[in-house]
């Protein structure tokens, strides 16, 4: 009970309607490990479209803080611009399914557990579970 309490105080209620985003960029991946890491080949065969990335952000949850605890985190992302909310922010998508933007000082936290992130990550957060 008091983990779902901490969940749902941690999610955000921030004023984006998810349907109103315009994917401007979305650059190749980026990784940021060991060399001879086997995740290097992973990410270097990762890539997102314009609707990937789109619907990356529609399946997502919004949070006030990084939920860096309920995901893994990869040494790989993409980075690029979209259009929300009136402004133009920068992005990067983690390969675990953490996500922020940026734009003028301000930082938007995002995590994608649903099912349609599966094939759009490296590591899905579900895998954290051992199933």
């Amino acid at each position: 009970m008091l983990s779902g309490l901490l969940l749902s105080c941690s999610l955000a209620s921030q004023p984006h309607e998810k349907d109103d985003v315009e994917v401007l960029e979305v650059d190749a991946p980026s990784y940021t490990g060991r060399e001879g890491d086997s995740l290097r080949e992973a990410c270097s065969g990762w890539s997102l479209s314009k609707n990937d990335v789109k619907r990356f952000f529609q399946s997502s949850n919004s949070y006030r803080d990084s939920p860096y605890g309920e995901f893994y985190q990869v040494d790989c992302s993409i980075t690029g611009r979209l259009r929300a909310d009136g402004r133009v922010w920068d992005y990067e998508i983690n390969g675990g399914g953490t996500a922020r933007w940026k734009a003028e000082g301000e930082v938007r936290h995002w995590g994608c557990e649903a099912s349609e992130c599966r094939s759009l990550v490296l590591l899905p957060p579900d895998a954290m579970s051992g199933e």
